[in-house]
């Protein structure tokens, strides 16, 4: 039996909306805003963006799989889905 689980993470910051996008929609830098993550690295071609597959290692098990990038509006919005 598969579960899965939805999450949304809303966090205000003190900072300007195209300095936290930038930010948060480079795939790689995913393990400095994500403290579960150890390592990101993107294995599709071109710019983050949707429809982009990002392998990546979680610290606990050093257990590692892919998402993709299933919304992308730039400035508001992206989300993922994977294991």
């Amino acid at each position: 039996m598969q579960t899965t689980i939805e999450a949304i993470v809303e966090v205000e910051i003190e900072a300007p909306r195209a300095t936290v996008w930038t930010f948060i929609s480079d795939t790689e830098r995913l393990p400095d805003w994500f403290e579960e993550f150890e390592s990101a690295h993107q294995e599709s071609p071109g710019p983050p963006g949707l429809g982009a597959v990002v392998r990546y290692t979680i610290r606990a098990g050093h257990r590692s799989g892919t998402l993709e990038i299933v919304e992308w509006e730039p400035g508001s919005r992206l989300a993922w889905d994977g294991s």
